[in-house]
């Protein structure tokens, strides 16, 4: 399965490219983005490792991230990113990951780009469930999974020892048939 170009009414969702490499690397490395993701510090060299391998693997393959670019359709400028990670072999549960430069932030781009990868994924592939992990401490992305449908399966206190500090994760998830009630 080829990694396809998804279109919203403002934006693209595609491939990232090497020329995304430095404005990734950036964004990625705001204290404010990076206090709440695993991936960090993001060197220059870990992205382009990660766009060259979406170039070699095939879309769907198993126990891998794939990252789209989020753009703004109007000037193509990157604005932020949006991950899918398939979990098992029979291709039919993922995880769902997500950041936004803060220049972007709060402007709906998030829910936009989540909203057609969830379409995406329900309607072009075999997912019937994608799952998100979120910090509690992260409450814009709390409030944007269940803006878009997402439910809360699990809190676990304590989960994770992030950058000197124990975090508490939050499980969503969204199901095939909560898609065909929410297009």
């Amino acid at each position: 399965m080829t990694l396809p170009i998804l279109q919203t009414q403002r934006l693209l969702l595609s491939l990232l490219t090497l020329e995304d490499v430095p404005t990734f690397a950036t964004y990625r490395n705001d204290p404010e983005i990076a206090r709440y993701q695993y991936w960090y510090p993001v060197t220059e060299e870990a992205v382009r490792d990660l766009v060259e391998q979406h170039h070699r693997l095939p879309f769907g393959t198993q126990d891998q991230w794939f990252q789209f670019g989020i753009r703004l359709q109007a000037d193509r400028t990157l604005i932020g990113d949006i991950g899918i990670h398939f979990l098992d072999s029979k291709f039919e549960i993922a995880e769902i990951g997500y950041a936004i430069s803060p220049l972007y932030q709060k402007q709906g781009y998030a829910v936009e780009s989540v909203r057609a990868m969830l379409n995406y994924c329900f309607t072009s592939t075999p997912l019937i469930k994608i799952h998100a992990t979120c910090d509690s401490r992260n409450t814009l992305s709390m409030h944007l999974l269940e803006k878009v449908g997402f439910t809360q399966q699990l809190i676990r206190p304590n989960a994770i020892f992030l950058r000197g500090e124990w975090s508490t994760e939050v499980d969503y998830a969204f199901t095939r048939e909560q898609s065909r009630k929410n297009p």
